[in-house]
């Protein structure tokens, strides 16, 4: 069944391998801002997930001769463990950000929403590794929904992430200010 989206997983496997590397090597050109923010490293973080997720589910749909068994069952345990890291990282770095006088609800709801947004693409590929488990083929098409939602997210949050990065050192520089720190 799956040698009819052999295509499909080739195109998502270079894709996601080549964003990835452009993405490292964007990130090793600001490291040294990334490393002083702990909200710059989760904001590279969450693309990286992203895309390893989306690399690794890919190569693993083009090993021949799998039982749709097998590969439900390694889309659920990848989906989870990347959405688990990836939820895990944001909760952390925004732990800070408790509802306070300073940090006003409409801020705690989004930094709920960022969540909840990054995490759709994995649900989704967890949800249709649930169904390929059970035979349902329908759920080659829920991963096809993930993979889109997860490339989407890949360039909104890369351009955030440069944005917030030249924004922060414009800021310093006018500012005077050494950062945010960790």
């Amino acid at each position: 069944m799956h040698n009819d989206w052999t295509v499909f997983f080739s195109v998502i496997a270079g894709t996601a391998g080549v964003m990835l590397g452009l993405l490292f090597v964007g990130l090793s050109m600001n490291v040294d801002r990334i490393a002083s923010s702990r909200i710059l490293r989760t904001a590279a973080l969450q693309p990286m997930l992203l895309l390893l997720g989306l690399l690794i589910t890919s190569i693993l749909f083009l090993v021949p001769g799998q039982p749709l068994v097998a590969l439900g069952l390694e889309t659920m345990v990848i989906g989870s463990v990347f959405a688990l890291v990836g939820y895990y990282d944001e909760k952390v770095a925004y732990a800070k950000h408790r509802v306070t006088r300073e940090v006003s609800r409409a801020t705690h709801a989004r930094i709920n929403f960022n969540i909840f947004l990054n995490l759709v693409p994995f649900v989704l590929i967890v949800t249709s590794g649930v169904l390929l488990t059970f035979g349902r083929t329908a759920g080659m098409y829920g991963i096809v929904a993930g993979v889109v939602l997860a490339l989407i997210q890949v360039a909104t949050m890369a351009w955030a992430l440069v944005v917030d990065i030249h924004s922060r050192q414009w800021w310093r520089e006018k500012s005077g200010s050494p950062g945010e720190g960790s």
